[in-house]
């Protein structure tokens, strides 16, 4: 995925970013033919830490959300780290 980059927003937000972009691959997970049971992060520098926060921290998706991308789990079951 492109982000932000730490000169134009928080942190917090680029990294959240990141967990969007997770959870909506997976609204698209049945028209892409992907697992949504089965995604990982891979990057280097900020990519790499962009990887590691949405496989280690808690999940973000909100069941009650009216926005459909929340509603979808943003947890990685592996992140690939890269210096």
């Amino acid at each position: 995925i492109n982000y932000r980059f730490r000169k134009d927003a928080p942190i917090q937000d680029i990294l959240r970013d990141g967990a969007r972009a997770v959870q909506f691959l997976r609204t698209k997970a049945e028209a892409w033919n992907l697992d949504k049971t089965r995604f990982a992060g891979f990057g280097s520098s900020a990519g790499a830490g962009t990887s590691l926060w949405p496989a280690t921290r808690d999940d973000l998706a909100d069941p009650t959300s009216e926005d459909p991308v929340l509603k979808e789990s943003s947890r990685l079951q592996a992140a690939v780290l890269v210096a």
